[in-house]
């Protein structure tokens, strides 16, 4: 099972954010006033889906704390002082970008996502494509997609709606050349994130491609439309 939510970051007040100290001093870390807020929206999303996903019973309800690999992956842990070892703990991951930020939780091992918006200038993307895809273009074809149950959400302040009612989604069936191109990046970008490291770290990226499964949305807010994608 994986839920995803999606924020219009305008949509609220910081003082509607649910996230907590160490979040806090995660985002005061950001480079701009932008960032802190598309950031804690992403949090705000994940604490949000990790109520849900109690809620549900897709996880057994337990205290998590947040916590940071060395790349900067967040994840969840149990307390130093909780011996219940036998109960699983749900992987999670955020992305934002523009106006938009996104939060995955999942009960598998892994998740990954990765939000990116459709206006990118084509010779942006000419150079990413570049130096990025031949690994993505090898594997796109032969590799699996996602068949787990994926519930897609919207935040409404501190309430998690059916995506209907906020965003609307479209399974990414475009062959224009720009959602070609995002459908790969996010993919691309859900995998590393998943994975927890940078490209420096995987010199066989196809392989790890291989090893994944993923699968592509577009979501729609106003006009304005944004490639999601989720990889376990």
């Amino acid at each position: 099972m994986i839920y995803v939510a999606a924020v219009d970051i305008n949509a609220f007040s910081d003082g509607e954010l649910k996230i907590n100290e160490t979040v806090k001093k995660r985002i005061e870390k950001s480079a701009s006033e932008s960032e802190k807020k598309l950031r804690a929206a992403a949090y705000h999303a994940m604490f949000l889906l990790l109520e849900r996903f109690f809620d549900d019973g897709c996880c057994p309800k337990q205290n998590l704390e947040l916590r940071y690999t060395g790349e900067g992956k967040p994840y969840f842990d149990k307390p130093n002082d909780d011996n219940n070892g036998l109960q699983n703990v749900p992987s999670i991951s955020i992305s934002h970008d523009k106006l938009v930020a996104v939060a995955a939780i999942s009960d598998s091992k892994t998740v990954g996502v990765d939000v990116q918006g459709a206006s990118i200038p084509k010779r942006r993307m000419e150079r990413v494509a570049a130096r990025f895809f031949a690994p993505v273009n090898k594997t796109e074809k032969i590799s699996n997609g996602i068949d787990d149950d994926i519930k897609l959400f919207f935040v409404n302040g501190e309430n998690l709606l059916d995506i209907s009612e906020g965003f609307s989604v479209k399974e990414s069936d475009s062959e224009k050349e720009t959602f070609d191109f995002l459908a790969k990046w996010t993919r691309l970008e859900a995998v590393m994130k998943a994975e927890g490291g940078g490209f420096s770290e995987y010199p066989s990226i196809e392989e790890l491609l291989l090893s994944y499964k993923t699968k592509t949305f577009v979501l729609t807010k106003d006009k304005d439309e944004y490639v999601i994608t989720i990889a376990k």
